[in-house]
């Protein structure tokens, strides 16, 4: 009797182990590609630049100057801009929103998509009693379309730095 019931009994312990190593298997072949992603060997040698992607990039004269923009004096990051906005911050029930408020310079032929009354989401803040945003930003876009490079809070008439 014993051996009539251990038959099967066996065979179903063989099926069942059977099938766990198959899930130990597909799991570790899921492991390793997960893996193959960050090891240098497996992935792509060839770097390829965003300006790839994204079709014509900026001019080189232009990309050297978004890279410089930062630390350039206020004179000159007036003069490379292609445009100057400045923006309000208004609390809108539970969200702080920047909204635009004025063009300071808009240089001829630069495409720029934003007009008077619309929000720049870049400066969106969470409003906090005990925190203080400023009144505002002025922001620098850099580039035909205009892209932004930089921005600035002021308090009152003071920009921080």
């Amino acid at each position: 009797m014993e051996t009539s019931q251990s038959g099967p009994l066996v065979r179903a312990i063989k099926r069942l182990t059977l099938a766990v190593w198959a899930l130990v298997f597909l799991v570790g072949i899921s492991v390793a590609f997960y893996f193959s992603a960050y090891l240098p060997f497996f992935s792509s040698s060839v770097p390829v630049a965003s300006s790839e992607l994204r079709g014509s990039g900026p001019p080189p004269e232009v990309a050297q100057e978004f890279q410089q923009l930062h630390g350039l004096p206020p004179e000159e990051m007036v003069k490379i801009s292609s445009v100057i906005t400045i923006s309000m911050h208004e609390v809108d029930g539970s969200r702080g929103k920047c909204v635009l408020r004025e063009v300071l310079k808009h240089s001829p032929g630069v495409r720029f998509y934003y007009k008077v009354g619309d929000e720049f989401r870049h400066c969106s803040f969470d409003p906090k009693e005990e925190r203080s945003y400023g009144e505002g930003q002025v922001t620098f876009f850099v580039g035909n379309p205009a892209e932004m490079r930089y921005a600035t809070t002021f308090f009152g008439e003071r920009i921080s730095g």
